[in-house]
């Protein structure tokens, strides 16, 4: 599973290209961003590990504290 923002689409589109290629998904964390918190939260037991695209220059830390 991985997390982006909309704000900066090349991370997003990388991001999306990758986790694909690897049958998982990309949730984008500025928009409807409780909807895609719960939805990882309520598949945290199946998530291996997660990225983040963009890191801290897209996330702000409230942001990034809060994904699972």
């Amino acid at each position: 599973m991985g997390y982006a923002t909309s704000k900066r689409f090349p991370d997003a589109l990388a991001g999306a290209a990758l986790l694909g290629s690897q049958g998982s998904v990309l949730l984008l964390a500025d928009q409807d961003t409780q909807g895609n918190l719960a939805f990882a939260k309520a598949h945290a037991s199946e998530i291996q590990y997660g990225y983040v695209f963009g890191g801290e220059l897209a996330f702000s830390k409230e942001c990034f504290d809060q994904l699972p």
